[in-house]
């Protein structure tokens, strides 16, 4: 009892409760027959919530899920089922979870009721840990294996279950105790993964006026014909200014059903649970022969699903085979390409669009003299750029119009030395 974290125990005939020291013990006490009793150690985290009803308790900590169950001997299938809902309704969206007692549904004898049992646990995604060479009941008579352990959560692996056959163990020479050991991995919290940064179309304009010095340094450059150097300096103070919101990456869920598992299929299970409901609220024959009608629907044609995939996989590996017997053993290749970088894109085009390796696209004198064009007006610039459409996509600098147009009224002189001095050096930055 030392090494155990927690313990389910059924069929106790308590009155009052027990409270074993170093344990969180947790009753529904005996009416005058049955009762449930769960104990935890605290390294099965704080508890959160506790429901309990008769036969039933379900204790939900920081880690860990534990539903206890007690059913009577000749309890009808439906009843069963409506119990085991009760309590997986109530723990759906917890992670890890297990949910042992005794079912008293015989799993080395299989029976109708066992069969529906196991089949609707499987539905919700438990896992079995008995195996039934392990008897957990032994009498005069036989042995059966009654005492059932299910489990899931990708969090829970289980590693040993064992009958305790001791005479201080099981005093009691009818229910053996089982011993189920699992291995838990606590997940770490992720952090939340975010995408690159997104630049969006707004500016603060008292940032803009913050950075004058880089504004004026900017303009002597334009001065000293360093053009390339002074759109670099303007591009950073507008950089600095722009308002930057994180993007969230979407992570996208893993499909968990079976790749056969289609829309047929779904529509056909959520009608047979729908007709299930119908059948536990109601408690009519009609209701229970419509249930068992639908179910048996869904039994098969998820089984025609299922061997329909399985022979179309097999005639397209075959028909592969025929062009390439060796197809079988080769490796798969991932569909997605990987990310190209943009020097590639930039190595890729020039050898194609620029085999001359040319830093002019066209090699002409202007028609013009230079000096008899009138400069631009601080009032044609203006209106040259409050006309240009806004929500267009930035370039590589991830610079919008609207920043341009934003900017005006910090950087309207800078605008305009840049574009006087473009005709003068013939060269656009």
């Amino acid at each position: 009892m030392e090494n155990t974290d927690a313990m389910i125990l059924t069929e106790t005939f308590l009155t009052d409760p027990i409270e074993p020291q170093g344990y969180y013990a947790i009753h529904t006490l005996a009416t005058p027959t049955g009762g449930v009793t769960c104990f935890l150690k605290g390294k099965t985290g704080n508890i959160e919530r506790i429901t309990k009803e008769e036969n039933m308790i379900i204790v939900k900590t920081t880690t860990i899920t534990v539903i206890g169950l007690y059913i009577q001997p000749n309890v009808p299938v439906e009843n069963v089922i409506d119990f085991v809902y009760k309590a997986i309704e109530q723990t759906r969206t917890d992670k890890n979870v297990i949910l042992a007692g005794d079912l008293n549904c015989r799993l080395d004898k299989q029976n109708a009721k066992t069969h529906i049992l196991l089949e609707t646990l499987e539905e919700e995604g438990f896992r079995l840990a008995n195996k039934k060479e392990i008897p957990t009941y032994i009498a005069h008579n036989g042995s059966s294996t009654i005492d059932l352990v299910f489990y899931k959560g990708e969090h829970l692996k289980l590693t040993k279950q064992e009958g305790l056959w001791s005479s201080t163990a099981a005093p009691i020479r009818k229910h053996i105790p089982i011993k189920t050991t699992f291995q838990m991995e606590i997940p770490q919290p992720r952090k939340e993964a975010n995408g690159p940064n997104i630049y969006t179309r707004k500016i603060e304009q008292e940032i803009i006026k913050q950075n004058k010095d880089n504004i004026g340094r900017a303009r002597t450059l334009i001065e000293e014909g360093k053009l390339e150097e002074a759109l670099e300096v303007s591009t950073e103070v507008i950089k600095k200014a722009v308002k930057i919101r994180r993007r969230r990456r979407r992570r996208r869920r893993r499909r968990q059903a079976q790749m056969w598992f289609d829309q047929e299929c779904y529509k056909e299970r959520k009608e047979t649970l729908q007709a299930l409901y119908i059948a536990k609220t109601h408690r009519k024959q009609e209701d229970l022969a419509t249930y068992a009608g639908k179910r048996r629907k869904y039994k098969s044609t998820i089984k025609r699903k299922r061997e329909e995939y399985i022979e179309k996989e097999a005639r397209k590996l075959a028909e592969d085979a025929k062009s390439n017997p060796f197809i079988a053993l080769r490796k798969r290749i991932s569909p997605i390409a990987g990310e190209i970088h943009m020097k590639e894109w930039e190595t890729h085009f020039s050898e194609i669009l620029n085999k001359q390796k040319k830093d002019r696209a066209y090699d002409m004198e202007p028609t013009e003299s230079i000096h008899n064009l009138e400069l631009i007006t601080s009032t044609e610039l203006r209106q040259a750029i409050t006309s240009r459409r806004n929500k267009k996509a930035a370039g590589p600098d991830n610079i919008y119009m609207e920043h341009i147009k934003y900017s005006l009224d910090s950087m309207e002189e800078l605008w305009l030395d840049l574009m006087k001095q473009v005709p003068s050096d013939r060269e656009n930055p």
